[in-house]
């Protein structure tokens, strides 16, 4: 029988199996339980500037034609150009059912001139898609009776590639991890997480990123990578580059990593993980751009990081320095957060807000986001004071007196700020604590804290005086407590 890496065969031939059911629009609503699921209408005009040429030209494949789909779902505006251009983007591609649904919602649209479906185009991709498969199932099939175990690992892998080209998720997950099976290197297996990871982006499957990250780390870190299945050193072929070295696939790992945590809704791990990665992301670049990196990056640490750290992580950051400089709204925005310009910032997300929602991977949580940074700024602004009118807050964050005490008040009721509100004056005060009384307090507890043990260690003292403790019987060694700089001892009654 042919061995295989790994020591986990029913766990992954299950993972394949679970992986045949993959479905894009379930896991991507699974993790977003508490997002928002129905796709907002976005508005883009002069006040809120999007340009979708410039914005589309930095992404190619699966995943340009997917986001001009997605602009095109969310934003009347522009559904005509996004569905011509994602239209002429499938015409390159291998996926026919893509191109007709493509034509079927730009038909669909009020006002356009009807579209009639390339129909030799179509024939013609099903019969070369119908031919490579056979091609490569026969190779398969023959590498089996063969049992040459890199070429099965080949053909699995060359056919999962095949149906992520004609869209069809599940067989291509399914021939990915199978290749697992039959994976001789830490190479290989990594080379299957990134193929698995990239068709898990593209799904927006973003509770199984983290699964198949773990799996890579697993091989690329030192201690597993370097031993074999009897447990001696493995040696590197000379002809292997060291992929797993290579500081383009670390940094590809902290992206995916940091897309799962964004899709669970985890920001400040997202945060950390984004600002972590490196700046070169190879072949990545194409579905993941610096401007993404930055936007995702920023949004995340000013809703969950201190301002210290918004600082030293972001802003003074010399390697995510590159990845601003493609979003030169987002250093404006950090800026004013770090000076306290909070109605800079507000209206600089609003600005920019269609450039967010129209962001495959970052609209469902826009609305969640933008709230957790006015309420962080809300905090900050409210730190210095005793107590502050309602109507000058409301005139520093530019927005209404009525919003900003409901605002207010939620703050107060989840512990986030330890105040009042007067709402006959529209006055916000703090709770001034008693420091005297509350030293007092604590040194009451510690006394009574005192007095209990040692009533304990009194009671525990008669107990012993009177022969009233149970003992082990005879002979029976027990064990003792072992600290852990001292040898195991053993006292027996």
């Amino acid at each position: 029988m042919v061995s295989t890496l790994s020591d986990e065969p029913e766990v992954e031939e299950q993972l394949a199996q679970q992986q045949e059911q993959l479905q894009p629009s379930t896991s991507a609503a699974a993790s977003r339980d508490f997002m928002s699921r129905t796709k907002p209408e976005v508005k883009v005009d002069s006040d809120h500037p999007f340009d979708l040429e410039t914005y589309i030209s930095s992404y190619s494949g699966k995943t340009r034609a997917r986001r001009l789909m997605h602009i095109a779902s969310c934003c009347p505006t522009l559904a005509p150009q996004a569905y011509q251009l994602a239209i002429s983007t499938l015409l390159t591609m291998r996926d026919p059912h893509a191109y007709m649904h493509a034509v079927a919602a730009y038909n669909q649209l009020p006002g356009v001139m009807q579209v009639d479906q390339d129909q030799a185009w179509i024939d013609r991709v099903r019969a070369e898609n119908q031919n490579q498969r056979e091609k490569l199932e026969v190779e398969l099939r023959t590498y089996q009776s063969n049992m040459i175990k890199e070429s099965i690992r080949m053909g699995h892998r060359d056919l999962g590639d095949f149906f992520r080209a004609i869209g069809d998720s599940g067989q291509a997950m399914k021939h990915y991890t199978k290749s697992r099976e039959f994976s001789t290197t830490s190479q290989h297996v990594l080379e299957m997480c990134l193929s698995v990871l990239e068709l898990l982006m593209e799904q927006e499957s973003y509770n199984q990123l983290q699964n198949f990250v773990y799996k890579a780390e697993s091989v690329i870190d030192p201690g597993t990578q370097n031993a074999d299945a009897k447990g001696g050193p493995r040696k590197k072929p000379t002809n292997q580059t060291g992929m797993e070295d290579s500081p383009v696939v670390q940094s590809k790992l902290q992206v995916a990593n940091a897309l799962g945590y964004l899709g669970r809704g985890a920001y400040e791990q997202a945060a950390r993980a984004f600002l972590q990665a490196g700046t070169q992301l190879g072949d990545w670049s194409k579905m993941i751009t610096p401007g993404d990196m930055a936007v995702y990056a920023s949004l995340c640490s000013l809703a969950t990081l201190s301002r210290s750290a918004v600082k030293t992580l972001v802003l003074e950051d010399e390697k995510f320095r590159v990845y601003l400089e493609q979003e030169p709204y987002m250093r404006d925005i950090l800026e004013a957060y770090m000076n306290s310009k909070f109605k800079a910032v507000l209206e600089l997300l609003e600005r920019h807000s269609a450039r967010h929602l129209l962001d495959i991977h970052l609209w469902p949580h826009v609305q969640h986001l933008t709230t957790r940074i006015r309420r962080r700024a809300i905090i900050l602004h409210f730190q210095p004071y005793a107590s502050v009118q309602l109507s000058r807050m409301a005139e520093t964050f530019g927005i209404p007196v009525a919003e900003l005490e409901k605002e207010v008040i939620g703050l107060i009721q989840d512990g986030e700020i330890a105040a009042r509100v007067d709402s006959t004056a529209k006055v916000l005060k703090a709770k001034i604590k008693d420091q005297r009384a509350a030293l007092f307090s604590k040194a009451l507890k510690v006394g009574e804290d005192a007095q209990a043990q040692s009533r304990k260690i009194l009671l525990r003292m008669r107990l012993v005086q009177n022969n009233l403790i149970v003992h082990e019987p005879k002979g029976k060694m027990q064990p003792v407590v072992q600290s852990p700089t001292q040898p195991d001892i053993r006292m027996a009654d």
